[in-house]
């Protein structure tokens, strides 16, 4: 890892996973399981041996097997607690920006809802470039700029509570298609194409959008601490939010899907 506030940003990061890796597994991971077969079959599925840049709990290395049995498949993460419940045969705990891999060592590269955690999601993409064969892959998965989600809904409710979390961890999230391509160009690649998706993530009712959204490391670490008559309290304000919802609980998100290669 890079010394000073990256660092410590990593540092605050890999804690937070930590706290949520459990939590994650059983109410975020599953969900992520078709945009993960989204990322992977679009347009084809991509070549191995491969690298899991931020496989998390390892939805998108599960995916994978199951569409190719027996590929060769590395997961890499910050976190060890994730890295813990992933089913993947090789797992590396390493920084996306400073992996310890020789060069042009993979015919692809994924990531999936990675970039948008990097201090410097430029030097990240360098990275993988460099660690990515001449004629190889990157593919890569990432939140676009959104409407109003139910994610801000509970994001207010913090606010009302004096609980609202900090800003995110890259100062320009790469949230829009040009700046996604631009940036992935400058670090070597071509042949780019996005593919932009509203992904739904609906809801049956308050309970099961608390379970969700509270297995995010943000939402994990507001929890870790909290009293138990407080936490009753934020999910009680959450439901009544939650009141004023127009329609469903549906929360719709934009999803940026990328796919390039190493000239």
């Amino acid at each position: 890892m890079k010394d000073g506030a990256d660092t410590d940003a990593q540092r605050r990061l890999r804690g937070a996973y930590t706290l949520a890796a459990s939590r994650y597994a059983r109410w975020v991971a599953p969900r992520f399981r078709p945009l993960a077969r989204e990322l992977l079959a679009w347009p084809s599925l991509p070549a191995d041996p491969a690298l899991d840049v931020g496989s998390g709990t390892g939805v998108v290395v599960s995916a994978w097997r199951r569409l190719a049995p027996g590929a060769e498949l590395v997961a890499a993460d910050l976190t060890p607690a994730m890295l813990e419940r992933s089913r993947a045969r090789w797992r590396v705990v390493a920084d996306a920006a400073a992996l310890p891999f020789a060069a042009a060592t993979f015919r692809t590269v994924v990531s999936m809802f990675a970039l948008h955690h990097l201090p410097d999601p430029g030097a990240a993409l360098r990275e993988w470039a460099r660690v990515t064969a001449r004629g190889g892959e990157l593919r890569l998965a990432t939140w676009g700029e959104n409407e109003r989600t139910l994610w801000d809904c509970f994001d207010d409710v913090l606010a009302e509570q004096g609980l609202a979390e900090g800003p995110r961890l890259a100062p320009r999230p790469l949230d829009a298609a040009a700046p996604l391509v631009g940036a992935v160009a400058c670090a070597g690649f071509d042949a780019i194409a996005v593919q932009e998706r509203v992904e739904e993530f609906g809801f049956p009712d308050v309970a099961a959008f608390w379970h969700w959204r509270t297995a995010f490391p943000g939402g994990a670490r507001v929890l870790a601490g909290l009293p138990a008559r407080r936490r009753s309290a934020l999910r009680d304000a959450l439901g009544r939010g939650l009141a004023a919802w127009p329609g469903p609980l549906v929360s719709r998100h934009r999803v940026l899907y990328l796919r390039a290669r190493l000239p």
